[in-house]
Formats: structure tokens, C-alpha cells, sequence
């Protein structure tokens, strides 16, 4: 009776931001989202695709259509998300494969690579588009 009288009395975390979670738990769930992001793109990918290969001017009337900053933010946060799929992908699958080994270490050190070239290929994007650098 007691037993079951505390069971019914436990303490329930219903809030998700309290919850503190690991860094490879956050590289992830943000693996995930990139993911969700990329295959709600495909529509846009496809017109893009479509729109060069039509006709020989296909380029430059897109290159003219996504000059404006928030068509050049939505390309910028493509390629972001490509990005960071890929190279958390391929945390995983080394992962997979037991080419790196599933400890905490290492996957608290990996996920920490893959945030720190993530931080570096947004700001090497951001300048390429938004025109900072060559």
C-alpha cells in the first residue's frame, strides 16, 4: 500500500526546457530538425532546378529573383542546413561504423567538432553571400 501510494506521488517534469541535455544529445536532435528543414525545401530545390535547366537564361533570372537579402537569407540557411546535416551525419555514421568509439569522451569531443566547423562554414557562408568576401 505504501508502495504504491509513492508511486502515484513522484515528481513529473512536464516542462522541456528545464531538461539540461548533452551536447551530442542537442547535435542530435538538431541533425533531426536540419533534416525536417531540408526535405520541406525540396519543393523550392526543385523549381530552382527546373528554372536553370529550362532555358539558357535559367541563371541569371534566378541569380536576378534571389538577390534580395531574404531570398539570400533562405539560401544561406539551405546551405547551413546542408552543411550541418553532412557533417553530422557523418559523426553518425563514423559512429555506426565503431570507427569512433561510443563513449562520452569522444562523442561529447565530436559533437564539439561538428558545432565548431558548423560556427565556421555559417559565418564562411554568410560572408560569401551577403558579399564580405571573395
Amino acid at each position: 500500500m505504501n508502495k504504491k501510494r509513492s508511486l502515484n506521488h513522484r515528481p513529473i517534469n512536464i516542462n522541456p526546457f528545464t531538461i539540461k541535455l548533452p551536447l551530442s544529445a542537442l547535435t542530435s536532435i538538431a541533425h533531426r530538425l536540419s533534416g525536417l528543414f531540408l526535405f520541406l525545401m525540396i519543393p523550392f530545390l526543385l523549381w530552382a532546378l527546373q528554372t536553370l535547366i529550362e532555358t539558357p537564361k535559367g541563371y541569371e533570372q534566378l541569380a536576378e529573383l534571389l538577390s534580395p537579402w531574404p531570398y539570400k537569407l533562405t539560401v544561406w540557411l539551405l546551405l547551413v542546413a546542408t552543411g550541418y546535416h553532412i557533417l553530422a551525419g557523418l559523426r553518425h555514421i563514423l559512429m555506426d561504423m565503431h570507427w569512433l568509439s561510443e563513449s562520452l569522451k569522444v562523442a561529447r569531443i565530436s559533437a564539439t567538432v561538428v558545432w565548431g566547423a558548423t560556427l565556421l562554414m555559417i559565418v564562411w557562408l554568410g560572408l560569401r553571400l551577403f558579399g564580405g568576401a571573395p
